[in-house]
């Protein structure tokens, strides 16, 4: 894809128009953005802005279907009773009916209750990358949260990883924010709480998350929040007392990120937090701009903007997150409980939430596929043959998840 700006907006309009028309409905077509990608140790800030190893595209997803059923059923799954038939039978991509591609990116394909992503191994091309790619497939193995995206299978082929997922047929949250171009409150408290539950559970199984933004936040067929894309994310170690890497989405990144010497820790997701609550709220992340280095030079020196239709409640929230000093940052001493006793979510009972009784704003039909990008879904799906030559780091141990048969 061609590097666009998928936030086109005027930043003046959208902090002084208080009443923004929205379609009465959130479908509509996605120009994606251009994402993050590798960690990089952070020499100067005029390093961000161009740096090829700070973008990357999305890997690609196919969706995928019942190998035997009768009818193309965009929710349908292998059949996991003659898997468990014979623990020797080991799942592998012969086990999928590949039906629809719904992403691509430089590492490889995502092809649907289940989706795949394919990385090819030749793009993974040194350790970092290779640490990345298996950082991902432990989160996902590791996570019981109804707010993370669930692994189901993991395997390999020589040439090519697999990671199998549930597919969420409301896709993400980026796609109908960039319909409607900024959320009603009710929405963002919703969307938000949620995301606060997410980021909690990661954090109390230590692990930093790093690339909270719109494109990583799933929405499954009821309307909830799944929390996607690990490959970023810092597993603590009981030995790590901070981390020290640039990783991330540069609009949403935490100051101390860019620029702190003796490292950051989970705080860095707060600002994040807010960084996205005020997308949702506002339309586009505090100070954004095209040329990343401007847009960080002004978090890290300039007040952030708040427009004046804005509640309260929410400035506050905001202006409690968005705090370039991590320890005087909310969420800094008790870490997302803190944030969950704030003003703006007096109305979440976050009990009902974290049971999923809470109704969401919207649902989605399990079988459309008008949430994702319409150029990839008409696409062919298949898996493409990889020639080349193995390079020694491309050998990964233990990669292999599959619940159902290692029992």
């Amino acid at each position: 894809m061609g590097q666009v700006c998928y936030r086109d907006y005027d930043e003046q309009k959208l902090l002084n128009q208080s009443n923004l028309q929205l379609p009465e409905s959130i479908q509509g077509s996605m120009i994606k953005s251009q994402t993050s990608g590798d960690c990089n140790k952070l020499q100067s800030i005029d390093n961000v802005q161009d740096d090829p190893e700070f973008q990357i595209e999305n890997e690609e997803f196919l969706q995928l279907s019942n190998r035997n059923t009768s009818e193309m059923d965009f929710g349908g799954r292998i059949n996991e009773k003659d898997i468990n038939q014979a623990s020797s039978q080991k799942v592998n991509i012969d086990s999928f009916r590949l039906l629809k591609v719904l992403g691509k990116g430089s590492f490889g394909k995502v092809m649907l209750y289940y989706a795949m992503k394919v990385l090819q191994k030749k793009n993974i091309k040194n350790d970092r990358q290779k640490r990345h790619t298996e950082t991902e497939r432990n989160i996902l193995a590791t996570c019981q949260s109804p707010f993370i995206v669930k692994l189901r299978y993991a395997f390999q082929s020589p040439y090519k990883l697999y990671l199998v997922v549930d597919y969420l047929p409301g896709g993400e949250l980026f796609f109908h924010l960039r319909k409607v171009i900024r959320f009603d409150e009710i929405i963002v408290k919703f969307y938000a709480a949620e995301i606060l539950l997410g980021l909690q559970y990661l954090h109390e199984i230590n692990i930093i998350y790093r690339d909270l933004k719109p494109e990583n936040i799933l929405l499954d067929k009821k309307g909830h929040v799944r929390l996607t894309d690990f490959g970023l994310s810092k597993i603590m170690l009981d030995d790590d007392k901070a981390a020290f890497s640039l990783c991330g989405t540069p609009e949403y990144l935490a100051p101390e990120i860019l620029t702190a010497k003796t490292g950051y820790d989970k705080t860095c997701d707060w600002w994040s937090f807010g960084a996205l609550i005020y997308e949702m709220l506002v339309g586009a992340p505090p100070h954004y701009r095209d040329n990343k280095k401007e847009m960080i030079r002004k978090i890290l020196t300039q007040p952030i903007p708040y427009p004046q239709f804005l509640t309260e409640e929410a400035k506050s929230l905001l202006q409690q997150l968005l705090v370039v000093d991590p320890k005087k940052r909310l969420g800094f001493e008790q870490d997302g409980y803190e944030i969950m006793q704030h003003n703006f979510f007096r109305s979440i009972n976050f009990q009902d939430l974290a049971l999923r009784k809470t109704k969401p704003p919207y649902e989605f039909d399990k079988k459309e596929l008008k949430y994702f990008d319409e150029g990839l879904t008409k696409q062919i799906a298949k898996d493409t043959p990889v020639m080349g030559t193995l390079m020694p780091n491309q050998n990964f141990s233990n990669f292999t998840y599959q619940p159902s048969v290692a029992k």
